[in-house]
């Protein structure tokens, strides 16, 4: 395994030196600096080419190592129950390191496990915390039930969005492992910390097929509006320059529209928005969510403007994303201490990618609401995208003829 992961990391050292030097070059000698960007550019596409197969073969090693350590133990049930404490009980816990309780302080010590459990190779932190953030608000690592486990780990499970996020990660996904622990051991007679449902009640590839077209949108407008105009007799210039942007914001307000549906935000918890199989980043869950802040998206950044939300059934990420990153900036520096620790209503898109999060469309605390807007200045980006070609192209002409 070690040898292998050397290879995309010579990789991608080569690409890094040459395309330094190819810059470099380009300034003097002609010949040298394009040698090494075609060189740096094949270092590049080898770095790509095998950084997959060596993420495949660790999330292979991690299945045999559970495999050989069930088998070793004679009790893959205790080991899938274990492996469940450390990769959902604690992997869920870097959010809370702000907060002055007691049970804050407890949480922050268990995040520092966490983290001192990442070199060991047990499990990824980024892609654990999906269902961490559900149990660990149970009280003690230990309170890890079966139950809990197999009702939110379905998306994991079953949809494909999963499965295309694991491809980028060097360990599975955690409720792989715990069902590979699961057939391990009732194949040895042995009692299985959780069985899952291996019958799909439906398919999940025409969800997750549409929800690949919705994000692929604005390029295919695009795309088309150029090819309908090349078709309708217009040049080229004109198509690239004036039908393919109003393309593009056709496609960008439709996204827009199919993936921040803003009529209804129903009241929900945490727990139900995790059991939700059908949602990826593109396709959301509406919802309201009442609980406290308990600390900030990336702990220990001052200017971090994403906040952990807790109710009473489990612990959640918000998106509070803002239209610009100076807009971020100031929100987190001077807005969010103002909310940590405080009740809130938050109104959003519940959303999975590598973890579960909600994207922020409101926050009320205290009767005062904080609007994100980040949808509006998408709506007007599509809008000017559409009507500023045209304009360009049909308005200027007109008052050009008007002028002379």
């Amino acid at each position: 395994m070690t040898v292998a992961a050397l290879v995309p990391a010579i990789a991608y050292l080569i690409y890094a030196f040459l395309k330094d030097t190819a810059r470099t070059s380009r300034r003097g000698a002609g010949p040298i600096g394009a040698a090494a960007a075609l060189v740096s550019g094949i270092a590049l596409a080898a770095y790509v080419a095998t950084l997959l197969p060596v993420l495949w073969l660790s999330r292979v090693r991690e299945y045999h190592a559970d495999r050989l350590s069930g088998s070793a133990t004679g009790a893959p049930g205790r080991l899938a129950r274990a492996l469940a404490k450390i990769g959902y009980g604690l992997a869920g816990q870097p959010a809370v390191v702000e907060a002055q309780s007691a049970d804050a302080r407890q949480r922050k010590s268990r995040a520092a496990v966490a983290r001192a459990l990442g070199p060991m190779g047990i499990f990824d932190l980024r892609e654990a915390g999906a269902l961490g953030v559900f149990l660990s608000v149970r009280g003690q690592a230990a309170a890890v039930e079966p139950d809990d486990v197999v009702g939110i780990a379905r998306w994991e499970l079953w949809n494909p969005w999963a499965r295309l996020w694991e491809f980028t990660s060097t360990h599975p996904r955690v409720a792989m492992r715990l069902r590979m622990l699961g057939r391990q051991a009732v194949a040895m007679r042995r009692e299985p910390f959780a069985l899952f449902d291996e019958r799909k009640p439906e398919g999940y590839w025409d969800e997750f097929l549409a929800d690949v077209l919705v994000f692929l949108l604005p390029a295919v407008g695009a795309v088309a509006a150029a090819a309908v105009a090349v078709a309708a007799g217009a040049p080229l210039v004109i198509a690239t320059l004036v039908w393919c942007p109003c393309g593009a914001g056709l496609g960008l307000l439709a996204r827009i529209l199919l993936s921040h549906d803003r009529r209804h935000f129903p009241e929900t918890n945490v727990v139900t928005l995790l059991k939700h199989v059908k949602v990826s980043g593109v396709r959301p869950v509406l919802c309201a969510l009442k609980g406290r802040v308990i600390g900030r998206g990336l702990p220990g950044l001052a200017w971090s403007e994403d906040v952990y939300l807790r109710d009473e059934t489990g612990l959640i990420y918000l998106d509070y994303r803002q239209p610009f990153r100076i807009w971020g900036l100031l929100v987190g520096l001077f807005r969010i201490k103002k909310l940590l620790d405080r009740d809130v209503e938050a109104t959003g898109w519940y959303r999975r990618s590598h973890v579960p999060y909600v994207e922020l469309n409101t926050m009320k605390v205290d009767g005062r609401t904080y609007t994100c807007y980040v949808y509006h200045v998408y709506v007007i980006l599509g809008l000017l995208l559409v009507f500023v070609p045209l304009l360009v192209r049909f308005g200027l002409p007109l008052l050009l003829a008007k002028g002379g």
